[in-house]
């Protein structure tokens, strides 16, 4: 174990799980660096990743026509994106 990967676990994650580390989680109007839209993560890529403290959840209101709509944001803390790519 090096200094940097600080004990995270990173075995056995899914190509899903791999992308929202490297793009720092995700949240409203994320897109890829191509600049093609990145869907939001479905529950069950991020519910591992949850469990193992590599990506913290977060509700946030957004507003859409007069109104406003919960939606779920994942935000990946720096120390954990730079353990994962250190590790590769």
């Amino acid at each position: 174990m090096s200094k940097l990967d600080a004990g995270y676990d990173f075995k056995g994650l899914t190509p899903a799980q791999e992308w929202l580390i490297c793009l720092h989680g995700w949240h409203v109007g994320k897109k890829y660096p191509d600049g093609s839209p990145c869907p939001q993560p479905s529950k069950r890529t991020v519910k591992k990743l949850i469990e193992r403290g590599l990506v913290v959840e977060r509700k946030v209101d957004m507003p859409v026509r007069g109104g406003f709509v919960m939606v779920t944001e994942y935000e990946v803390p720096l120390a954990v994106h730079l353990a994962y790519c250190m590790s590769q």
